[in-house]
């Protein structure tokens, strides 16, 4: 579950239902053992600064990617460390997203952090923890996109079935079955270039140039 996070001056921690733990404005220096991993230089002096904890509850224990998400300035990416930490600093006030999304096994996770202009704590660093859940059997299948040539666009549907029966056929060694394939493909799709170009190949391997 997604949450905002608001700064309060009165520095409380705010409990959340989900991935995100708290959002609380601490120091102005970053925090004591962590380096600041990531400076957008967006002109402003706040941190974020994170843990990533596998399902189990422990720290990660190797890189991990972040993407930082800004209405304004676009996206940004970072790494955490061995340990599951990160700190993304030089970001001036405004609404942010910490986005993991490139691990095949577990689900997508996005966090909101808004940081809110304040003149008695000019630096501040958001702490939040974020807490990954693995993939489902259902999600990891419908993250898997079909893999479509480029060269093989706009060839209609008869035609690359023909296609595909013709590089059965090469596989099992006929290739004299894959020439006539690909020569119904032709005639069903006169622009496949890719047709043409595997017909080339099989006249090469019965050596009929």
């Amino acid at each position: 579950m997604n949450s905002q996070l608001k700064y309060y001056s009165s520095s409380i921690l705010v409990p959340v239902v989900g991935f995100l733990i708290l959002a609380a404005p601490v120091n102005s220096q970053v925090p004591h053992g962590m380096t600041e991993s990531t400076n957008m230089r967006m002109g402003g002096t706040n941190y974020i600064v994170g843990t990533v904890f596998w399902p189990s509850g422990a720290p990660v224990n190797r890189r991990m990617g972040i993407r930082l998400q800004s209405p304004i300035a676009g996206d940004f990416i970072t790494t955490t460390t061995t340990e599951g930490q990160f700190i993304i600093g030089g970001l001036p006030e405004g609404l942010y997203s910490v986005v993991i999304d490139r691990e095949d096994e577990f689900e997508p996770v996005s966090e909101s952090v808004e940081i809110l202009k304040s003149v008695d704590l000019p630096k501040k660093a958001y702490s939040i923890m974020i807490r990954l859940r693995e993939r489902t059997q259902a999600g990891a299948k419908a993250k898997k996109p079909a893999v479509i040539s480029a060269a093989n666009a706009g060839v209609t549907k008869p035609a690359l079935d023909l296609f595909d029966k013709a590089k059965e056929s090469a596989k099992a060694k006929d290739y004299s079955q894959a020439i006539k394939l690909l020569a119904l493909a032709i005639a069903e799709y006169p622009n496949f270039i890719n047709a043409y170009n595997e017909m080339g190949v099989q006249y090469l391997r019965l050596n009929e140039l």
